[in-house]
């Protein structure tokens, strides 16, 4: 994976019911990797044009104040869509935060990101199997990772970055039969997960 670039992507919302226009993303938050370091960070936050519930306020800290003279999605699609175009989409449960971006693109007239797209959440499970829980807060607790705003996407995101990272050196030291055992079995898993690991079961012999 030398050279690729991730952003890892976190969103606060409206609420998690993404039927068209019922609900709206409140903050857009990406962390960016390459060369399993962090290079650079995007935060905004958006103003839904509706109501905030007062149970996403009191999860999130996001009030209807917070966002009254905050950009629109629209004013900042392009830019979004253009920094997350070409690279490769993380996320902690990417099955709710990509297909919510993509409900806004559609919403404001752009097709759907083009990308690949792995999921922490699935990734952690299987390379890290004792676990007692695969929360972002509690993942991050137990690996020591700074972790100040859950349920804010800017520290979301970075926390998630942090996991990554892990993830990724724990990949390394994977031995090869047992990176060629996973994609032999092919277990279904989110998006292209399956092929963060086909990205390294020819990591010892480039070792070597």
């Amino acid at each position: 994976m030398k050279n690729s670039i991730f952003s890892v992507v976190d969103i606060e919302t409206t609420g998690s019911d993404m039927s068209e226009d019922a609900n709206r993303i409140i903050q857009f938050s990406c962390t960016f990797i390459k060369n399993n370091k962090i290079t650079d960070s995007y935060n905004v936050y958006i103003n839904p044009q509706m109501s905030i519930p007062s149970r996403i306020t009191d999860l999130t800290g996001i009030d209807n104040d917070k966002v009254s003279t905050a950009v629109s999605f629209e004013d900042v699609a392009h830019k979004i869509y253009e920094m997350l175009n070409g690279t490769t989409f993380i996320a902690h449960n990417i099955n709710f935060d990509l297909p919510f971006l993509n409900k806004e693109f559609a919403r404001v007239g752009y097709k759907p990101l083009d990308v690949k797209g792995y999921d922490t959440v699935t990734l952690s499970q299987i390379l890290m199997p004792t676990m007692e829980s695969y929360r972002l807060r509690d993942l991050s607790n137990t690996l020591g990772i700074v972790h100040k705003h859950p349920h804010s996407s800017a520290s979301d995101a970075f926390a998630t970055a942090k996991i990554f990272i892990l993830l990724s050196n724990y990949a390394r030291k994977l031995p090869k039969s047992v990176i060629s055992g996973i994609l032999k079995i092919k277990p279904s898993l989110p998006m292209n997960t399956l092929d963060f690991f086909e990205s390294y079961k020819d990591f010892e012999k480039k070792l070597q």
